[in-house]
């Protein structure tokens, strides 16, 4: 795959980049916020090598690219001449039960991998002391458990961090919250444990001993979203001499009471409830529970319904060591593949062909199937239905079997396999991954009938090579010279040179750009962001600000002030466009520590107050502050003039553009 002209191909397809509101990918997908989903052209993304197929969910227009997602991502975030941060709204707002997917993929995505590793080694060792291949009292058996146990015991530490990270709440707060709840006196303080109505009080309340929260999912989530809620108005009416350090500590000293008196019961209480709701399932009526997850794996991953399951499995191996509701789907994953593998033998197309039997091994191997039910299953439907059909019988006799998983990871194809043993009946395991490819197999090869037209259509659109023609995005880079006669345009998209000297500044010759800020004055290539730096979006130079003060640096009028108060973009009225960003990645921050002083539409003369911003606590939430001053249409102007090095003050000379 050459993934810059993936990349350029999509962002074209998806309407360009005045379409995209917002982009973001996850393991397999790139995740766009349209602000008008009917002007993506569906055919020609899907018709995009690379490309797997598009769906449309939880308000977002996905495209399907496979494990190859992040580089593709990362190629279109360089196509892009404005990058994800320069977002002007948060496109269509999303129902409640679509955020929940989205809060719970954000927080348990960085851990899946981790978990899924740990899952692998803890089912190695407990087939290695089951066969006696190792000694439990050894220091082998003790290091290689602990490295098993150790994100299962410090689960809340690790969940703090990406919950932080998702509520925009301090992460080294978040840390300590779930660090606490973790802490050894603490858990020693809970002797009464599964004792009736043992209860010590705490601050003078009544704490019911219930559970030790090493392992924990619910109580640290809910106890960040509320951190993220507190945080802030705190920190704006402490003084600001004392501020950073208190701000935290009352937030800890109401937080972690709170978790342990209210939380954390109420928390236990629901997991303990599914918990027991799916071990009584599969203990009753396993064949029923087998076949409900076998079959309806699948279907969920469709619609990225599968994330709301993620903690479920979490909990079920932090509180009992295994997951029951987790095995059956093992049977939907072989099931999607071996469908795909009778596709390849099957079908004349040779697009579809060549699309079927990467597919097949992705899903054997590492249980990715979007490739297998996208790209091939769904689109001839017979495919996919006896794969569902298989997953479900297959799962169903997995059920039967009373086979559970100590991987709450979702499963990733042959690999998962050790974690089967030595829980329940592994040979049921066996025969009901074998039974669902069978009937996904067979099915698809014997009933499997490609209409003749159909076949010669696709068989036109196939490009031989693997490649197609698209425009590649090349944005000018000005070279910064003193002399603005030996300035030069560069063709290609490197990196700035940024010169060091500094030409004398001359009223009347060329568009004049004051400095907005006061600070110090950096090249573009010092930035700390690829994007910037490599004259992506525009030209300039860089600002690291002193003061918490944005200022216009020109006459001229306000064009867009994003939502987040980070940025804003004007318009001189010689015509030269403007961005003013202030720090990298600050979009994280959804608005705290800045406020806007201007709408788009606004006349503004040089000097006029733009936004404000607190300097000190950006920098404490751990952003950069160096902010771009940039021109977005440089490719208009043949060079500029550098007047400023060193510290400037707002509202002196900076740079000089000359048509």
């Amino acid at each position: 795959m050459d993934y810059g002209k993936t990349a350029a191909a999509v962002l074209q397809g998806v309407g360009g980049e005045e379409n995209v509101a917002q982009v973001a990918h996850c393991a397999t997908r790139l995740r766009f916020t349209l602000r008008d989903n009917n002007l993506a052209n569906v055919d020609a993304i899907r018709s995009t090598p690379g490309v797997v197929t598009t769906a449309l969910a939880g308000g977002q227009f996905q495209v399907v690219i496979g494990n190859e997602v992040p580089e593709v991502h990362a190629a279109l975030l360089g196509t892009m001449k404005a990058t994800p941060v320069m977002v002007e709204d948060e496109g269509p707002r999303k129902n409640a039960f679509g955020r929940f997917i989205e809060m719970i993929a954000a927080i348990f995505t960085p851990l899946l991998w981790a978990l899924a590793a740990s899952g692998l080694i803890k089912a190695f060792l407990a087939l290695a002391t089951a066969e006696g291949w190792m000694n439990p009292a050894g220091l082998n058996y003790t290091v290689l458990n602990a490295i098993a146990d150790a994100i299962f015991f410090f689960l809340p530490i690790a969940l703090a961090m990406t919950a932080a990270r998702y509520f925009k709440a301090n992460e080294f707060t978040s840390f300590v919250i779930g660090a606490a709840l973790c802490y050894p006196a603490l858990i020693a303080a809970f002797p009464g444990i599964g004792a009736p109505g043992v209860t010590e009080r705490l601050f003078g309340l009544p704490w019911l001993m219930t559970v030790a929260y090493t392992g924990s999912v619910i109580p640290i989530i809910v106890a960040v979203w509320l951190q993220s809620k507190l945080e802030a108005p705190l920190y704006k009416h402490i003084w600001a001499p004392i501020r950073r350090f208190i701000t935290p500590m009352i937030v800890l000293l109401i937080i972690v009471p709170l978790v342990l008196l209210v939380i954390g019961p109420i928390g236990t209480l629901i997991s303990d409830a599914m918990s027991g709701a799916i071990r009584w399932v599969f203990g009753t009526a396993g064949l029923i529970g087998g076949l409900l997850v076998g079959g309806l794996w699948q279907v969920l991953v469709i619609f990225g319904l599968h994330w709301s399951f993620v903690p479920i499995f979490i909990q079920e191996v932090s509180t009992t060591g295994v997951s029951y509701m987790m095995a059956p789907a093992i049977a939907a994953v072989f099931a999607q593949g071996a469908a795909a593998l009778a596709v390849f033998l099957r079908t004349k197309n040779v697009a579809r062909k060549q699309a079927a039997l990467p597919a097949t091994i992705s899903s054997f191997v590492a249980g990715v199937t979007e490739p297998a039910v996208y790209g091939v299953n769904l689109p001839l439907k017979i495919p996919f239905y006896f794969a569902v059909a298989g997953g479900a019988i297959g799962g169903a006799i997995i059920g039967m079997g009373g086979v559970s998983s100590n991987n709450p990871a979702p499963p990733s194809g042959i690999s998962f396999y050790p974690s089967f043993a030595p829980q329940g009946n592994f040979g049921w395991a066996i025969a009901g991954a074998l039974v669902a490819i069978a009937i996904a197999f067979l099915g698809t090869l014997f009933f499997l009938r490609e209409r003749d037209d159909e076949v010669a259509n696709d068989a036109a659109d196939a490009v031989d090579d693997g490649s197609i023609e698209v425009p590649v995005i090349a944005v000018p880079v000005v070279e910064m010279v003193a002399d603005p006669a030996v300035a030069s345009v560069v063709g290609d998209p490197v990196e700035v040179v940024a010169s060091n000297s500094v030409s004398e500044y001359v009223p009347g010759s060329g568009t004049h750009i004051l400095s907005p800020a006061t600070g110090r004055v950096i090249p573009l290539s010092e930035v700390p962001d690829p994007v910037f730096a490599g004259g992506m979006v525009g030209n300039g130079v860089a600002i690291v600000p002193t003061e918490g003060r944005i200022v216009a640096p020109f006459d001229g009028e306000v064009t867009n002030v994003f939502h987040t108060g980070h940025a804003v973009g004007l318009m001189h009225d010689d015509g030269a466009e403007m961005l003013i960003h202030t720090g990298i990645n600050t979009v994280e921050l959804g608005g705290k520590h800045f406020e806007t002083h201007v709408a788009a539409g606004d006349r503004v003369k040089a000097g006029d107050l733009l936004l404000t911003f607190d300097p000190e606590a950006i920098v404490r939430e751990g952003y950069d502050l160096s902010t771009p001053i940039l021109v977005t249409n440089s490719d208009d102007y043949a060079g500029f003039s550098h007047h400023a090095a060193g510290t400037v003050t707002a509202g002196e000379p900076l740079y000089t553009v000359h048509k």
